[in-house]
């Protein structure tokens, strides 16, 4: 398949990359979105803010399960207007994150895991883990870069 760099002087000036050599999703993107990589008429989100940190887990016997979800963890306040998209990553250690990543694990297969997101007022992790009858985990510091984004989710 041919890819298209195109770009335009005329009428504001205009910037498409996309599939194809007909100018279909230049002129018309929002109709062949299925062939556009960038278009210049297209809002894209952007990171507004980055803010690294850390939050310590404490230490969990094996009697604090099997299975438990904390209260939010409040990292910072994020300053918007509604609930905003937020990128993670956690730098010690260092893994994207996305979804439930798994922090802590024992010999049986039992883990502690944190997820991101976001309040109207904070962004939050949490953490839920499943730890067995004779195990447990010790204390943790998680360090991590979040990206906050123009785009308000709610």
């Amino acid at each position: 398949m041919t890819m298209t760099l195109k770009a335009s002087a005329a009428g504001g000036g205009k910037v498409a990359i996309f599939s194809g050599t007909d100018l279909a999703p230049f002129n018309d993107p929002q109709a062949h979105l299925d062939r556009l990589y960038f278009h210049s008429d297209l809002a894209y989100p952007t990171v507004i803010q980055t803010v690294t940190g850390s939050f310590t887990l404490p230490a969990l016997a094996a009697s604090a399960g099997p299975a438990y979800t904390n209260p939010a963890i409040v990292l910072f306040a994020h300053g918007r207007s509604g609930i905003p998209a937020v990128l993670g990553r956690l730098t010690s250690p260092a893994v994207g994150w996305c979804g439930s990543v798994p922090v802590q694990m024992d010999q049986y297969g039992a883990g502690r895991f944190v997820t991101l997101g976001a309040d109207a007022t904070h962004v939050v992790a949490h953490a839920v883990w499943w730890c067995h009858r004779t195990g447990g985990f010790p204390a943790i510091t998680l360090t991590y870069e979040i990206d906050i984004l123009d785009l308000i989710l709610q």
